[in-house]
């Protein structure tokens, strides 16, 4: 009977699939339906991208699509978080595949292409000791650069201090009330007609006739 103690707990052992531990973390595992639907998920160990998985696949959130999609968005960020950038280009090509596009997907897919390249890069630098060749790799790449340097962000103007403009001091002369309209008196002199002074007839003495001829 002992041996009958001993080998049953390492048949069951045994009949327990592998995919039911391949992703216990701190107390989350999946079950091995979860992971056939997202084989993706299959063998990692992060606790939060397991517990995002964990929801997805909670029976509760079964029909709930929405809630569902917005957890898948997350994991494929939370892969290239995880620097597993194949991976979360494979599950943003998913989403996209089934008209499921967000900021999120889009950041991450540019994430997970420059972190290849840069990986490529640095292989071929440090590792077969070349440079871009100038007909093939360099072209896109430069492309690349001008686009990244035309995207650059906005500055940031937080700790900028605010311009005061100041009002230009007002005038020390008295200025009348705008309300009071003052109007100058206008005198037109008119001429008085002149007087016209009557002549004054004048009789004019004649002279004596001096001429000693006129008597005669």
């Amino acid at each position: 009977m002992k041996k009958y103690y001993l080998i049953l707990p390492t048949f069951v052992l045994l009949t327990v699939t592998p995919f039911t531990f391949a992703a216990v973390e701190e107390g989350i595992s999946l079950k091995n339906k979860c992971i056939k639907d997202y084989p993706l998920v299959n063998g990692e160990t992060d606790h939060n991208l397991l517990s995002l998985y964990a929801q997805i696949c909670d029976s509760k959130n079964k029909k709930n699509d929405e809630l569902k999609n917005k957890l898948l968005v997350q994991a494929a960020s939370r892969y290239q978080e995880l620097g597993k950038s194949y991976k979360a280009l494979q599950l943003v090509e998913e989403l996209n595949a089934r008209n499921i596009n967000h900021t999120s997907l889009t950041d991450t897919r540019f994430l997970a292409g420059v972190s290849i390249a840069n990986t490529a890069l640095n292989h071929m630098r440090q590792e077969e000791m070349r440079y871009l060749s100038a007909d093939l790799t360099y072209p896109p790449a430069k492309d690349l650069s001008d686009i990244i340097r035309n995207s650059l962000p906005a500055p940031d103007t937080s700790d900028a201090k605010a311009v005061v403009i100041k009002a230009p001091k007002k005038s020390t002369r008295k200025t009348a009330s705008s309300t009071k309209q003052t109007t100058k008196k206008t005198t037109v002199q008119v001429a008085k007609p002149k007087k016209v002074e009557k002549a004054q007839s004048t009789e004019v003495a004649s002279k004596p006739n001096t001429n000693p001829f006129n008597s005669l």
